[in-house]
């Protein structure tokens, strides 16, 4: 619960009459008529970036109750705990619609999954981005249209106990769960655990959609053959893509209006989209990675002359790390020249020899990249987020 009175939630939520246009924790995003949640941080306050919420066009922000400057022309209102307040506005805003939420969750594939069901849902609204966290998911409840019918929103977690959080906040009245892998494994004793924190998510949805390989009751989306015509061939995209089917249909689609919306749907930027520059093939898979999204890839990487992978190593896996390196190095056999970046991945270089090279810093490797691609080749980028491996393609 909000640690405040009751009287300021009521306040908050009209902002003395004010008509809010959008919602922020990031001052950079503000515009004009935002609410802006000025969150403490380790390095920054928000405090810090009010006369630039002022100066994009915010009318009011929300800051911690000991704050004592300016206000620089911004409605103030003053909480005890404003990451707690969010969560509680958020709440209460979320209770009163009537929009008609599809939750999306999963190791693999989150976001694809929802962009290919907003797609082909046609008009629905979508979380931007990869907005899943604690902070981030009630911002998209704060900023869906009142009057949007449906919404697609996705439900991430590192830790356990986060998914019923964000539950408690949005429970879903539709629920989505993508292939379980280790994926912010560090606090988590087996992927069996990190499956039932994910499956927290279908505890009250009316329809449960879910990969065949949580071990989950529901509608298994992997199995049904698609009868529909798609702008791709991968297996792990055609299977996104059944899951949006199925929410389609549950809805009351005709086949008509879901082939129409499958024929809008375009692959997620970084993650595998293709580009072809100077005979090269670049196959960007960069938005993150563990090994089920890695065989993903290197299954629906294009097969040519020569194939080299750039493998940046695979980060929050805990006791996990080591092995699923291991496994990694294995599934790299077939793959002509490896090179590796991150301290993780020596290990795939001991598993692949002479094949794989090793780098510290990402201007060598690419410096080395650029020396060895040649008219023909394919290449893989693909490695956890941190490492910002998209920034190779010319």
């Amino acid at each position: 619960m909000y640690p405040g009175k009751e009287e300021d939630i009521a306040t908050l939520l009209r902002l003395s009459g004010l008509k809010i246009s959008s919602y922020a924790i990031d001052s950079r995003l503000c515009q004009m008529k935002s609410c802006f949640f000025a969150l403490p941080g380790r390095q920054t306050d928000g405090t810090q970036f009010l006369s630039e919420v002022a100066d994009l066009g915010g009318v009011a922000a929300i800051v911690p109750d000991n704050y004592q400057g300016p206000d620089f022309g911004l409605q103030i209102r003053r909480v005890a705990d404003v990451k707690q307040t969010l969560r509680h506005v958020a709440a209460r805003l979320y209770l009163s619609r009537r929009t008609c939420v599809i939750g999306v969750t999963g190791s693999v594939g989150k976001t694809t999954i929802k962009e290919f069901t907003a797609t082909v849902l046609g008009g629905a609204y979508r979380s931007p981005g990869s907005y899943n966290s604690q902070l981030t998911l009630p911002l998209c409840v704060l900023n869906c249209p009142e009057d949007a019918k449906l919404a697609v929103l996705e439900y991430g977690m590192s830790r356990k106990g986060e998914m019923q959080k964000l539950v408690d906040l949005a429970p879903p009245d539709i629920g989505i769960v993508g292939p379980i892998a280790y994926s912010h494994a560090e606090s988590f004793d087996s992927l069996a655990e990190i499956a039932e924190e994910k499956l927290k998510l279908l505890q009250d949805a009316r329809l449960k959609v879910v990969h065949s390989t949580t071990g989950a009751d529901g509608v298994i989306y992997d199995h049904e053959p698609m009868a529909f015509r798609l702008p791709f061939e991968a297996p792990h995209l055609v299977e996104n893509a059944k899951a949006a089917v199925c929410i389609a249909r549950f809805l009351g689609l005709c086949d008509d209006q879901i082939q129409a919306g499958l024929d809008k749907i375009q692959v997620v930027e970084r993650r595998g989209t293709v580009t072809e520059y100077e005979g090269v093939t670049y196959y960007n898979d960069s938005y993150n990675a563990n090994v089920t999204s890695f065989k993903a890839a290197l299954a629906a990487c294009p097969k040519k002359k020569r194939q080299i992978a750039v493998v940046g190593s695979m980060g929050e896996l805990g006791k996990f790390s080591q092995s699923c390196h291991r496994q990694l190095g294995a599934l790299l056999k077939g793959i002509d020249e490896v090179l590796c970046i991150g301290k993780e991945c020596q290990v795939i270089c001991e598993i692949l020899g002479a094949k794989a090279k090793y780098f510290d810093e990402f201007d060598a490797l690419k410096l080395k990249l650029q020396s060895m691609v040649q008219e023909g080749d394919v290449v893989l980028i693909k490695g956890s987020n941190v490492h910002q491996l998209w920034r190779l393609i010319p």
